[in-house]
């Protein structure tokens, strides 16, 4: 070992090399020690505790006769296939797709497929038209009679007013009626428009066979 690479000790301190045996206080039964230096030595860490415990590592679970569920023998005796063959060259027939609720998944070459469903309501949606406004509707409605049908079942009669910019009603001469009966006139009402579930006209005809009845 190079002289230069080793280091002396005595009572746990370092001994320069500059100083002697007497300055260095060695007496003749003193025992010193040769170290060396060691590259790249650290402070030993501390254990690290976790809070939240290890997560188990997800195993394959080996089904035996797995692939009785991919082949299904019906009544005529055909057989039909449940699941998807993988489409790429690289895996070809024989290699079968994960089934997914909304994907066909190949765990060799990961070819991903998604299902697209066309539900009715979607197709639905395509097909409506474009909302109209009711408010031109309703401002030709002003000054006469109308129906306003709340959405927990009670109804008002009367004359239309106005409508103001955020579509509330305000009635002149309003009737209100719950269950279909009659109790008494109100005057003048505000009636918001998020509380309306729809307004209707009344034809001049109606109110005659009304007042007639």
């Amino acid at each position: 070992i190079p002289a230069d690479e080793q280091r002396l000790t005595l009572g746990g301190i370092s001994l320069d090399d500059e100083l002697t045996l007497d300055e260095c206080h060695v007496e003749e039964e003193s025992t010193l020690y040769v170290l060396l230096d060691l590259e790249g030595g650290g402070k030993k860490r501390k254990k690290k505790s976790y809070s939240t415990p290890k997560k188990n590592k997800h195993k394959r679970k080996k089904v035996k006769l797995a692939v009785l569920k991919y082949y299904k023998v019906e009544d005529s005796g055909k057989i039909r296939r449940l699941r998807r063959e993988c489409p790429s060259k690289q895996c070809g027939a024989g290699v079968f797709m994960a089934t997914h609720h909304d994907r066909n998944y190949c765990g060799k070459c990961c070819v991903t497929l998604f299902r697209v469903y066309k539900t009715k309501m979607a197709t639905t949606a395509t097909q409506m038209k474009t909302p109209l406004n009711p408010r031109p509707y309703i401002n030709e409605l002003v000054g006469k009679k109308i129906l306003v049908r709340l959405k927990w079942g009670i109804t008002y009669s009367g004359v239309l007013v106005s409508v103001d910019q955020y579509m509330n009603v305000q009635l002149g001469n309003a009737v209100e009626f719950i269950d279909e009966q009659n109790k008494g006139p109100l005057g003048e009402v505000l009636i918001r428009c998020n509380n309306i579930l729809y307004i209707s006209g009344i034809e001049e005809t109606d109110e005659d066979d009304n007042a007639m009845a």
